[in-house]
């Protein structure tokens, strides 16, 4: 099952290929690459970013304020079909802590949605709620599709095994590169 709402906590830090060779072994002294990373490969993400003719939402994130947030469509393949499996997602971040809601669609529910109001039928309450927030969202901001970024990732969880000294506040702390 996929999650729907999660909290964790981003850091994010440009480094050379070099540094980057170097910390990979150190980082797998306390962590390991999380379920996506087969063969310890990256993996691809793909998201369309929602805002509006006068890019409010990307300048309201790049000034740094207290509460923000963000609605995107996520895919991690190529979409080519309306049938494709994406994600919508309503990304906050409120003092410095991610929190993500989010509802898994196939891609033509998702874009019926988000185009036409046509809201996808569930009977699961998780699922009914992120759709609430995300219509509140959209009666809120003229949003359309702005932005795509597709890239690589190769994610880690933290390994809290005894012989491990991370100090984490959950058993599982995602750690992007």
């Amino acid at each position: 099952m996929a999650i729907k709402s999660f909290k964790r906590y981003e850091k994010k830090y440009l480094i050379t290929q070099e540094q980057y060779d170097l910390l990979i072994p150190k980082i797998l002294d306390y962590m390991e690459f999380d379920e996506h990373c087969k063969n310890n490969q990256n993996y691809n993400i793909y998201s369309i970013y929602y805002d509006n003719d006068n890019n409010d939402v990307i300048r309201h994130s790049i000034s740094k304020p207290y509460y923000k947030e963000k609605l995107r469509l996520r895919s991690y393949k190529i979409t080519s079909n309306p049938d494709d499996i994406v994600f919508l997602e309503l990304k906050k971040k409120i003092s410095g802590i991610v929190n993500k809601r989010r509802i898994v669609l196939t891609f033509k529910q998702a874009i019926d949605f988000l185009e036409k109001g046509i809201r996808p039928c569930t009977d699961d309450y998780v699922n009914n709620q992120v759709l609430n927030e995300i219509e509140y969202y959209l009666s809120n901001h003229d949003v359309h599709p702005a932005v795509f970024i597709g890239y690589s990732r190769k994610a880690f969880f933290a390994n809290l095994s005894p012989a491990s000294t991370i100090n984490c506040p959950s058993d599982k702390v995602p750690l992007t590169l």
